[in-house]
């Protein structure tokens, strides 16, 4: 099982990639990105 702290480190990890501020604007840049 992965704790919170992993699940929160993976995730400002792809948002930085990303270039996002948060979950949904890393979704929506990585739709616009042709990821998704």
């Amino acid at each position: 099982a992965l704790s919170e702290a992993t699940i929160k480190m993976h995730v400002k990890s792809i948002c930085k990639k990303l270039d996002a501020n948060n979950r949904t604007h890393a979704v929506i840049n990585a739709r616009d990105m042709g990821l998704l």
